[in-house]
């Protein structure tokens, strides 16, 4: 039965039961989830006067090779541009549904200052969303996920001591990475990563940019498959950074070659965080960033904001005051503000979102003890607006995911992370369901074959000391193919002792596909080894299943995230005030 259509209330309560009775908990979220803060989906983030006038789409302006400063141009060769088109399978569609994406052509590529492949307006986008994402705080919802992961990680006996499911993934976690702590947290990490924690019972899987998880979650148990905003790579594919593995740390003369001025300190490092006093200078009109910034009471007011912790307000809120002293364009703007002040389901675009003040900004991402905190910030002069690699003096670039990408720089201790996590699982409800509690033994072959589908960058992890299976076949690069009917699970007996799973899914459109496919595909691997998974999908456009073999297992809500959260929450707290359990 497809519970779709069920009423709204009894979905809730369903989705409240599965959550209490669950032993873990997954949550995988889009563009939706974002929604209910306050920030811009895909269908709105680049709808606004200054792209809409000149014809520029998200996805036009969401591609690296709009890079460009006027010293290198041959750097980018025009044919190579066009002849990667297409190559991502997770290549977003019409939110509408009305154009073909195998219709989409990029725009030509062009070399003049008011083009659109001009830096300038690559920072004037990138630039005007990162001081969007620095200035809304993420919504409650974070929170109230936050203390679900907690329960699910805590003994009911106890606050202090993990729950029984929780330990043994860590330990099984632990043993398939090895006494290498350098895959769960080192120094040429872009952020901190707790060397010794390592995720349990609650997992935060995520196509987002906007890094916002790391306000409410730990850092060890998040996996951004697009990346985020905060962390930057060099937009040089020689320097920064998929070919520095290749090169030894005392290799001097290598690195001096790609203008590395032989500093072997830093040549390991392949991600940078960008600083959290740098603001982007945007001209709201053109949404173009000089190079560099033209506002005095720049340095004075990063300062302050650098004390304070928090980004500095964002210029385009300050274009009151270059309307040049037009009555009606000045009440026109103030009017829209007040509109959307009254109306917080309007929708936001760049420039323009609504939502709360961010206030624990990054928590997870600094380190503990900040006279130890590595230096793995970009230098960026004061006075400098657009970032550039320290090494070569390249422009620097957000190490996300876009279209047509093939230099992307993934974090793969953040992939392996995941990685261990999800084997982990499955491997914890094999043994679960066999009645074999010995599943922290040597990890056999059978996971070597598992699909995640987060289908990025893999061929770049090249540590020969790691895992080896975290690394999955050629074949297995493809999208998943639905379960066919009569095939046979790896667990033929009926489970002793089923591992009970909830997969949280929230805003996860067609857009970008790759968060559904995760989703389900889980639910795939833990039927077939045995374990009682469920999958509730929120999405208000959206919710149902793309699978059908997953449907008995299966609740779609067809609302937005934040609302449903809510009444999940006050169902599920009721559930534990009733058998006499704490509420969270």
């Amino acid at each position: 039965m497809n519970d779709t259509n069920v009423d709204m209330n009894e979905a809730i309560q369903k989705a409240a039961r599965l959550l209490h009775s669950a032993e873990v908990l997954l949550l995988v979220t889009g563009a939706g989830f974002s929604a209910d803060s306050g920030l811009a989906t895909y269908v709105d983030v680049a709808d606004i006067d200054a792209y809409r006038e000149r014809g520029w789409r998200y996805r036009d302006l969401c591609r690296p090779f709009i890079l460009k400063d006027g010293t290198d141009v041959e750097h980018v060769n025009e044919d190579d541009i066009h002849s990667k088109s297409g190559v991502h399978s997770n290549k977003p569609q019409d939110a509408a549904g009305g154009e073909d994406e195998d219709d989409y052509q990029p725009l030509p590529f062009f070399h003049e200052e008011n083009e659109m492949r001009h830096p300038q307006y690559f920072y004037g986008f990138w630039g005007q969303c990162i001081n969007d994402y620095r200035k809304v705080a993420p919504h409650e919802g974070y929170d109230i996920i936050a203390r679900w992961g907690r329960d699910k990680n805590q003994s009911t006996q106890s606050e202090s001591e993990p729950s029984d499911v929780a330990q043994r993934i860590r330990t099984i976690t632990q043993k398939l990475g090895g006494t290498n702590l350098k895959s769960a947290g080192s120094s040429q990490e872009p952020y901190y990563v707790s060397p010794t924690e390592r995720a349990g019972a609650f997992f935060f899987f995520t196509s987002n940019v906007d890094a916002h998880s790391y306000d409410v979650f730990q850092s060890h148990e998040i996996r951004e498959c697009h990346g985020n905003t905060e962390v930057w790579q060099c937009r040089n594919f020689a320097c920064g950074t998929n070919e520095s593995g290749t090169l030894g740390l005392d290799d001097e003369s290598s690195v001096e070659e790609l203008g590395g001025g032989g500093n072997t300190q830093n040549w390991e490092r392949r991600l940078w965080r960008l600083p959290l006093d740098h603001v982007f200078e945007i001209d709201a009109a053109t949404m173009s960033a000089p190079p560099t910034k033209m506002n005095d009471t720049t340095t004075q007011e990063t300062q302050q904001n650098k004390q304070e912790n928090l980004p500095r307000k964002r210029k385009s809120e300050s274009v009151i005051c270059n309307l040049d002293g037009d009555t009606e364009e000045v009440l026109d703007y103030l009017q829209n503000h007040f509109d959307a002040a009254e109306n917080p389901t309007a929708p936001a675009h760049i420039g323009d979102v609504h939502g709360k003040k961010r206030v624990t900004h990054l928590k997870s991402m600094m380190h503990p003890m900040p006279s130890e905190e590595p230096d793995h910030y970009l230098p960026i002069p004061p006075s400098d607006n657009w970032p550039r690699c320290p090494r070569c003096n390249e422009l620097g670039r957000p190490a996300v995911l876009m279209f047509d990408d093939l230099d992307w720089v993934y974090n793969s201790m953040q992939e392996k992370r995941w990685q261990r996590w999800y084997r982990a699982v499955l491997k914890l409800c094999k043994s679960r369901a066999s009645g074999d509690h010995n599943e922290d033994e040597s990890y056999d072959s059978e996971f070597t074959s598992v699909n995640d589908v987060s289908n990025e960058g893999w061929e770049n992890v090249s540590e020969e000391d790691e895992f080896p299976d975290c690394k999955p076949s050629a074949s297995e690069l493809n999208p998943p193919e639905p379960l066919k009917s009569g095939l046979s699970p790896t667990i033929t007996n009926a489970p002793k002792d089923p591992l009970k799973v909830l997969i949280l899914e929230i805003g996860c459109g067609y857009n970008v596909p790759t968060c559904r496919m995760i989703s389900e595909t889980l639910v795939q691997h833990l039927t077939e080894r045995g374990g009682d998974p469920n999958l509730v999908r929120i999405n208000p456009t959206h919710p149902e299943a793309d699978n059908d073999e997953i449907e008995d297992r299966f609740i779609g809500i067809g609302e937005r995230g934040l609302r449903v959260l809510k009444e999940i929450d006050a169902v599920y707290r009721q559930l534990l005030i009733g058998e006499g359990k704490r509420s969270l």
